[in-house]
């Protein structure tokens, strides 16, 4: 199977099209959370495993993290 320019960007293309800081998107390279690909000097990433990373959050972990958050915010632990 052939590459085409779209399988592949660079850390500011994905984080731009995915609507993150390449900061973040760089914080996911080093934590190992997305392989990174090298050629050359240039670090590409795979958009298919991107996309794959940045996934709709459902609503019942949407209402455990709220729940997380009103409880830190109260000082509850």
């Amino acid at each position: 199977m052939q590459a085409t320019k779209l399988d592949y960007a660079t850390i500011a293309e994905g984080a731009d099209a995915v609507r993150i800081s390449h900061w973040t998107l760089r914080q996911w390279l080093s934590a190992g959370k997305l392989p990174r690909y090298k050629v050359g000097a240039r670090t590409l990433i795979r958009m298919s495993e991107l996309l794959a990373l940045v996934k709709p959050e459902s609503r019942a972990e949407a209402a455990a993290r709220n729940i997380k958050r009103e409880a830190l915010r109260h000082g509850k632990h």
